[in-house]
């Protein structure tokens, strides 16, 4: 087989692999278009509700770690205080000094931690439930490229140049290299199209 051959037989398999491709977006947008199933569930805000729960509980352990960091100092703190011994007659009995740990203080701490590690385990169970119907929404997606790429922005919360890096080291051989752009404008068509996501702000 001469090199015109070969040249020729890739050329054509490259155009069958275009032409695959742009045939399974072309479903794929299809398919958002529909009318969804009255069983569907998902609505459009699950994404951000996801999204800001995630950044919710990342607050409540920073505010936690940091609650613990001023009982630990609190607890090796001590008070001293001067308390007058009365009087004898018309004569004071002069004062004591007296020592100890800030009761009230810690105690106050105590409860704010309690209160703050009892609703980040309540969000922790709300994220795994949002989880599920994010997960939920992905699986409609029907490309398979677009599914790993929903999975890496959303579930593992990659920016949109982190994601074109991941999405080059998966597919080393695809012929249009992923940028934060093409990602980019991956996402607003999808989400243009389905009537329950909205196009969330990428992030830095």
């Amino acid at each position: 087989m001469n090199r015109g051959s070969t040249k020729k037989q890739r050329l054509e398999g490259q155009q069958h692999y275009d032409e695959l491709e742009s045939d399974i977006d072309r479903r794929a947008s299809e398919r958002f278009r529909r009318k969804p199933y009255q069983s569907y569930t998902v609505d459009k805000n699950i994404l951000i509700e996801y999204a800001d729960t995630k950044e919710e509980i990342k607050d409540l352990r920073r505010r936690i770690e940091q609650n613990k960091k001023e009982l630990s100092r609190l607890n090796g703190q001590i008070v001293m205080d001067s308390v007058s011994c009365g009087k004898k007659g018309k004569k004071p009995l002069g004062t004591v000094k007296i020592t100890g740990r800030p009761v009230t203080a810690i105690s106050r701490k105590e409860s704010l931690l309690n209160k703050r590690i009892r609703r980040l385990e309540e969000l922790e169970e709300e994220l795994l439930e949002l989880t599920i119907q994010v997960d939920e929404y992905i699986e409609m997606i029907e490309k398979s490229e677009l599914r790993i790429i929903f999975r890496l922005y959303f579930l593992d919360d990659l920016s949109y140049p982190k994601v074109a890096d991941q999405m080059n080291q998966r597919f080393p051989k695809r012929r249009t290299k992923y940028t934060d752009e093409n990602i980019r404008k991956k996402f607003k068509d999808i989400l243009k199209m389905s009537p329950y996501v909205p196009i969330k702000s990428d992030r830095v």
